[in-house]
């Protein structure tokens, strides 16, 4: 007797909770949808939105979710959520995968690059760095034939811009965009080969935003730069962020439509792939560098790679083809450098 009773409670309560999975299941899988179809209605609507945006940049933390997502789903044999997880995903993915090479070969950092191709290295190197010496060190070892630098000291700046420090070795080729006090951070161009800033003056702020240089390269000249826009910490530091980022815009689309030298522009652009300021990079000719299979994000560098975002890497135009790809630790910065070997031609 009392063990019946038991099994019929064990029923009920079973069946109560049966009763909630379908309910609960829903608004789990309605809550992820939103977030990992925000950029379709960033996209329709025309334009950045602050609090949708910010949140891009987990979409690749997003669709791990929704892989996590559906195997839940399956497990209840809910099939129709089953089913809007699965398309949620496919679109989802849309930003993150387009133009990506699904796997590239890492680069051998101990060894220069081969013959004809090119060796970029773009490092957020941190403005308060103590150590920034010996992490540019580090960065010679890897061979490379262009170093972008984003957010150089002010001790470097003093050291080798105005001091010259590096004067009488290979690097002394560089050009740079100055630090200007709320406005932009600084960042600098360091080449082993000839160096030439390009100026925009029929575009406003270009002066202050933009930094493109060409390089004569023995493999063939091209044009590489450094894009670093403010971060979104506030709405209105996003807002002067995603300013920097059109009249860097504007000016990638003109010297791209002016010639046809190939381009490469180390970026920490302060969003993931799936924001508005990486499609805007796209819209202007544009693409990452970084492989499908490229592991994890690049910052902060200290954190497990499930969590880290995909802030830092190397965009190039059309007609660059990307040979290898890494993206090494080991400095002292808060974010992973990316290393990148290229051919200007196919």
């Amino acid at each position: 007797m009392i063990g019946d009773m038991r099994k019929r409670e064990r029923q009920r309560t079973g069946g109560r909770l049966a009763r909630l999975r379908c309910p609960v299941t829903w608004l789990i899988v309605g809550v992820w949808v939103a977030w990992s179809l925000a950029w379709v209605a960033m996209a329709v609507g025309g334009g950045p939105w602050y609090a949708i945006d910010i949140g891009l940049a987990y979409q690749a933390q997003a669709l791990g979710l929704g892989a996590a997502l559906l195997v839940w789903c399956a497990a209840w044999r809910q099939w129709r959520a089953a089913a809007v997880v699965a398309v949620s995903v496919a679109v989802g993915a849309g930003p993150m995968v387009v133009g990506r090479s699904p796997m590239t070969p890492g680069v051998d950092l101990g060894s220069p690059p081969a013959d004809g191709t090119v060796r970029i290295v773009s490092a957020n190197i941190d403005p308060e760095n103590e150590r920034w010496r010996e992490d540019l060190e580090q960065i010679f070892a890897w061979h490379p034939d262009v170093v972008v630098l984003i957010e150089t000291s002010p001790d470097f700046w003093r050291r080798v811009v105005r001091d010259g420090e590096l004067l009488g070795t290979e690097w002394v080729n560089h050009e740079r965009r100055f630090w200007v006090d709320e406005i932009t951070s600084p960042c600098s161009v360091l080449s082993r080969w000839a160096l030439e800033r390009i100026d925009y003056p029929e575009i406003p702020d270009a002066d202050r935003d933009v930094l493109i240089a060409r390089v004569e390269h023995p493999a063939g000249t091209f044009l590489v730069g450094a894009i670093h826009p403010h971060s979104p910490r506030t709405l209105d530091r996003w807002r002067r962020g995603n300013d920097q980022m059109r009249t860097t815009a504007d000016a990638i689309g003109r010297v791209l439509s002016a010639n046809d030298e190939s381009l490469v522009m180390g970026t920490d652009l302060n969003s993931g792939p799936a924001g508005w300021r990486a499609g805007l990079l796209r819209r202007s000719g544009l693409g990452m560098s970084k492989p499908l299979t490229g592991g994890s994000g690049s910052f902060p560098a200290g954190a497990t790679a499930l969590l880290r975002v995909q802030l830092d890497d190397v965009w190039c135009s059309a007609g660059v083809v990307v040979r290898a790809w890494s993206s090494p630790g080991g400095l002292s910065s808060d974010h992973r450098a990316v290393v990148v070997d290229v051919s200007l031609t196919e």
